[in-house]
C-alpha cells in the first residue's frame, strides 16, 4: 500500500515519510505496524508483517498491483472529482484502492489481483453499500481463464465479482495493466459448474469515461456454439466431465432416460442462469423429470416446490454471489419453453404440456437465434 498513519494519526505517503522523524508506521485500516519497502524496481510501498490478518495482506503489493492502482487513478483524474488512491473510510474501517465521486455519489474501486475467499469479497462490499458507496471491483486479467471458442472456466471466485453496471449489463472487469486495457466479460451463460459461455470486449483506457469502458457492445452469440458445446456434453460427459454426480444420472437411468437422449429442451441457456452453479442440463431435466415428463396440466408453485425440494437434497445448487433472484430464473425458463411451444400457460399461474413435444421435440435453428435472444436479454 502507498499510504500509512504515523504516531499522531496522520496519513503520509510512502513517498514523504523521509521528511518525518518517526520509526513506526500503521495501517490505516487495520492499524497494525506495517513495514517501509523501498526497492530499485518497485515503488516505494509499506507491507503487513507476515501472517497480518487485515484484507490489504491479502492483496500483497504486487508490481502489477502498483501499477494498475496508478494507472486507473490517472484516468479517473480525467474525468471525475475527488479522485483519491487509497481512500480511508474511517466509519466503516476499509480502504479502497481508488475512490471517485461522480453525480452525487461516491464510488470505491477494489483491484483484486490474487484470489481471496469470497467471503472478504462479500463483507468488502456490503460495508461499502451499508456506506452509502458504490463499490467496483475490478480484476487482474491473469484470473481470466480461456478454455475455448467463447468458453472461459469461471470458479465462485470469479461469480463474486459479478457486477451490474449504469446501463444493466452484468459483467466482470479485468485490468491488464501491461495493455493498458480493460477486458470485460459479459453475457454469462453457464454450460457446467465451471464451464461458462460468454463474450469479450476489449477496451483500452486511453481517455476513455469508466462508464464506457465498463458498457460492452451489443453483439449477438450464436446458439449453434452454445448447442454444440452441449452436445459434447452430453456425449462425452460420463467420460470427461465430472458435473454429472453419479446420483443424477442413476436418476436419469431410473427413468428410463440416457444423458445423449435427454429432452433438446433440456439444457438451454436462460437468462439469469448463472444463478445455479448446477448445470442447466441437469437443474432442467429436474424438473423435466419430476414435473415435465407426467403432468399434464401444472402450476407455477408446483416448479417452485419441485426445484426448493432439489436445493434441500443437494441436487441443485445455488451461487450465493450472484444477485438474481431464483425464481426470476425458473420464469424465464419456463417462458421459454412457453415461447417455443413446449408447454402453454393457461392463467399466468398453470401451464398445460403439448404431449406431441414432450420427449423428441427438437429445437430449430429459428428458435435457437430465439432462445439466445431471451437468454441475452438486459436486466
Amino acid at each position: 500500500m502507498l499510504k500509512a498513519i504515523t504516531n499522531e494519526g496522520e496519513l503520509i505517503s510512502a513517498q514523504d515519510v523521509h521528511k518525518y522523524k518517526e520509526k513506526s508506521f500503521y495501517c490505516p485500516e487495520c492499524k497494525e505496524v506495517v513495514i517501509l519497502k523501498n526497492g530499485i524496481f518497485k515503488k516505494s510501498h509499506f507491507a503487513h508483517k507476515p501472517q497480518s490478518q487485515c484484507f490489504e495482506s491479502y492483496e500483497k503489493e504486487s508490481e502489477v498491483h502498483l501499477k494498475g492502482k496508478l494507472l486507473l487513478y490517472a484516468l479517473l483524474k480525467k474525468h471525475y472529482r475527488n479522485v483519491e488512491i487509497e481512500k480511508y473510510f474511517a466509519n466503516i474501517d476499509q480502504r479502497a484502492d481508488i475512490s471517485f465521486e461522480h453525480n452525487g455519489g461516491v464510488y470505491a474501486i477494489e483491484f483484486q489481483c490474487s484470489t481471496i475467499p469470497t467471503k472478504i469479497v462479500h463483507k468488502r462490499t456490503n460495508g461499502y453499500i451499508k456506506a452509502g458507496i458504490k463499490p467496483l471491483w475490478i480484476l487482474s486479467h491473469k484470473q481470466l481463464h480461456t478454455i475455448g471458442n467463447h468458453l472461459f472456466s469461471l470458479t465462485a471466485f470469479h461469480y463474486a465479482f459479478l457486477q451490474k453496471t449504469s446501463a444493466n449489463k452484468l459483467i466482470i472487469p479485468f485490468l491488464n495493466v501491461d495493455t493498458e486495457s480493460l477486458y470485460i466479460l459479459y453475457h454469462l451463460l453457464p454450460i457446467t459448474t465451471r464451464k461458462t459461455f460468454a463474450l469479450l470486449a476489449l477496451k483500452p483506457l486511453r481517455s476513455n469515461t469508466l462508464y464506457e469502458l465498463l458498457n460492452p457492445p451489443n453483439n449477438k452469440m450464436n446458439f449453434s456454439f452454445w448447442l454444440q458445446e452441449r452436445e459434447n456434453i452430453k456425449r462425452y460427459g460420463n467420460l470427461k466431465y465430472s458435473s454429472f454426480s453419479k446420483r443424477f444420472k442413476e436418476e436419469i437411468y431410473r427413468c428410463g432416460f440416457h444423458i445423449e437422449n435427454l429432452p433438446d429442451f433440456c439444457g438451454l441457456p436462460v437468462k439469469g442462469g448463472a444463478k445455479l452453479s448446477t448445470s442447466p442440463i441437469q437443474w432442467q431435466t429436474f424438473i423435466f423429470i419430476d414435473i415435465l415428463r407426467h403432468e399434464e396440466v401444472f402450476s407455477l408453485e408446483n416448479v417452485y416446490d419441485s426445484v426448493q425440494y432439489r436445493l434441500e437434497r443437494k441436487d441443485i445448487r445455488i451461487r450465493v454471489e450472484v444477485p438474481i433472484a431464483l425464481k426470476k430464473v425458473i420464469d424465464n425458463y419456463l417462458l421459454l419453453l412457453n415461447t417455443i411451444n413446449v408447454i402453454e400457460e393457461i392463467d399466468g399461474t398453470k401451464y398445460q404440456i403439448r404431449t406431441s413435444n414432450r420427449k423428441n421435440r427438437k429445437i430449430s435453428k429459428e428458435e435457437g437465434e430465439m432462445i439466445m435472444k431471451m437468454a441475452l436479454k438486459e436486466y
